[in-house]
């Protein structure tokens, strides 16, 4: 096809849908054809049962392979496959926030580590396979932690189980960490340290369990950089990528 999919990926309140229409912004001043997409699409059918079960906790819990729930998901984006691929066929960059990967990263979160790579596999079939939904020629992760993500989530009026969940949100980003090592997806750092110098080797050497301090210390020491910066970052990783 003609268009490129781009899909902006990361866990709950990281800066997706801002740096959505940051880049939708800038490839329009360039002179490019771009239209912006978001899933789940709460508008359809299957948009409006998600994002009831989105306020249920016991979702959190319930296994993705039987509770129907992933399949809801794909079924949400599939409503959209025509329009994708029509703009797609015209030669349009869709700016996604979220896609397949939002489905696989927070679903395969509920299971344990060994039964992951199976679920890996069931929900790409089910996308692109079974659905024939297009796939990305590009996924840019917004490397944000969860505990820096709270900072900005304080600013919306509700948040889902998902949301509250701390716990379960470090699962979902250290899978986001390992697909983000996949060939079409650039890893895009939103948070920078305060104060560079700080050396862990010290605070080492006064803590008895560092392991732990130490990733405490790491977070209080970070800064969420500001938005028009990480769009920047964006710009400079995808050009080459996208040969623009």
């Amino acid at each position: 096809m003609k268009g490129k999919l781009i899909v902006i990926e990361g866990i709950d309140a990281c800066g997706k849908e801002t740096q959505t229409s940051l880049l939708i912004e800038k490839f329009k001043k360039e002179g490019l054809s771009a239209v912006r997409f978001s899933f789940p699409d709460y508008s359809t059918s299957t948009g409006k049962k998600i994002k009831q079960k989105l306020h249920q906790q016991k979702h959190i819990y319930s296994n993705p392979l039987t509770d129907g729930f992933a399949e809801l998901f794909a079924l949400n984006l599939k409503e959209k496959r025509e329009e994708l691929v029509n703009y797609l066929q015209r030669g349009f960059y869709i700016i996604s926030d979220r896609y397949e990967p939002s489905n696989e990263a927070y679903q395969s979160a509920k299971l344990p580590e060994k039964d992951r790579r199976f679920f890996k596999n069931y929900i790409r079939e089910l996308y692109f396979k079974k659905y024939k939904v297009p796939k990305p020629n590009l996924i840019i992760f917004l490397n944000l932690a969860p505990k820096l993500c709270t900072i900005l989530m304080k600013n919306r009026k509700k948040i889902d189980a998902y949301e509250r969940n701390l716990a379960f949100l470090e699962k979902v980003y250290s899978i986001y960490l390992n697909l983000s090592h996949e060939n079409n997806w650039i890893s895009v750092e939103c948070s920078l340290n305060k104060n560079p110098s700080l050396r862990l080797g010290t605070f080492f050497l006064q803590n008895k369990n560092p392991s732990l301090r130490s990733r405490t210390l790491l977070l209080r020491n970070k800064k969420i950089l500001p938005k028009e910066e990480i769009a920047q970052k964006i710009w400079q990783k995808i050009k080459p990528k996208l040969n623009l």
